[in-house]
């Protein structure tokens, strides 16, 4: 080990306050990435006066390595728990890296970072840890109706046919799926039942495995051809930013934009697109075809293609089993159509009629 160490103990901000950290709110918001910043770094307050001081011991602070620490919300009463590190790590987010993800608290959680300085040659000295804050109760992104309720909302899912006409994906089936959001909250989509959090949501492969029609996985990870995560990483509904530092990369980390492409801070809507074609949604999507025995002639019939679909609202909690706790959803997409036998994919998947719409439906257990 360096004998290297950081003049100052780090502070922790929202990252919408990273460029003005000295009149950042001392309670954070909850629903936005918290950022640890060292007194090495320009953007530390005291910079000024640390700054000389950090490159005479040599310290590199791009090698800065971060750890956090959080609790559970504290009682209203003000009786707190302790904190705990934050090893939580999913499939597009990092616990160690300057930014922790908003997933990982919530309104009342207390958080604390601690940076281990690096000097130039890359060896690592020693760690100091940063003053405590307290997210804000009052204040956030996306609150909830009634503050201090948990639970989930209502979603919304859709099944569409495309059509022969459609440009980018002809002949495919549309799915898509509306989560209103909260601050603090993951929301997992599957055609596979959810369980076992732990696992399901950490970067190793057995996601792959199991859920290959869902928003698990990651642009590069998906089995079919279209997924629900794509390469994009800005909401085209939405210009600009809403929040600073929105979309960077360097701090937010490239597969988190990913996933967040698809909320609409506006709204606070979650929207999830994707698109299969039949063999899909059978073979890789537990999907399945059921003829309803109507037949008009010898080349009509009258088909259905049922998908199971589950939805968990997922909150991390350093106290509960797995760190994760969870509200499950399930349902069972629907959609009825009428097809010619004979040249099914030359025309593609018909309505009734020239005016019928081709709808799917959405039915709850």
């Amino acid at each position: 080990m360096a004998d290297v160490t950081f003049p100052a103990p780090p502070m922790i901000v929202s990252l919408r306050d990273y460029d003005d950290a000295e009149h950042a709110d001392v309670n954070p918001v909850p629903g936005y990435p918290l950022v640890c910043i060292t007194p090495c770094s320009p953007k530390h307050p005291k910079y000024l006066k640390t700054g000389t001081i950090c490159s005479r011991e040599g310290i590199n602070d791009t090698l800065t390595q971060y750890r956090w620490r959080v609790s559970a919300p504290s009682y209203v009463d003000g009786v707190t728990k302790a904190l705990q590190d934050a090893e939580s790590s999913t499939f597009f987010t990092n616990t160690h890296m300057i930014t922790l993800d908003s997933i990982y608290f919530g309104a009342g959680s207390r958080v604390q970072c601690a940076a281990r300085a690096v000097n130039s040659k890359g060896d690592p000295g020693l760690e100091l840890p940063s003053k405590t804050v307290t997210i804000s109760r009052k204040d956030g992104i996306c609150m909830p109706r009634v503050l201090g309720s948990f639970g989930a909302e209502p979603f919304t899912a859709k099944l569409r046919y495309t059509g022969p006409g459609d440009a980018d994906h002809p002949n495919m089936i549309r799915l898509s799926v509306s989560i209103p959001h909260r601050d603090g909250m993951l929301p997992i989509i599957s055609t596979r039942k959810l369980s076992n959090f732990e696992l399901t949501l950490s970067p190793d492969g057995t996601r792959l495995g199991q859920h290959r029609c869902s928003n698990l996985l990651d642009s590069i990870e998906k089995v079919t051809k279209f997924g629900f995560i794509t390469n994009a990483t800005r909401n085209p509904n939405i210009i600009g930013e809403v929040e600073p530092y929105q979309y960077n990369p360097d701090l937010r980390g490239a597969s988190a934009l990913r996933f967040y492409r698809n909320l609409d801070m506006d709204s606070c809507l979650w929207e999830f697109v994707s698109y299969f074609d039949m063999s899909e949604l059978v073979q890789e999507c537990g999907g399945k075809i059921r003829t309803d025995g109507q037949v008009r002639d010898l080349k009509q019939s009258f088909v259905s293609v049922s998908v199971p679909f589950y939805v968990s609202y997922i909150f991390h909690s350093p106290v509960a089993t797995g760190g994760w706790m969870h509200y499950d959803l399930t349902s069972q997409l629907r959609l009825n159509f009428v097809y010619d036998t004979a040249i099914l994919w030359q025309n593609g998947v018909g309505a009734e009629d020239d005016t019928a719409s081709l709808q799917g439906t959405l039915i709850y257990y």
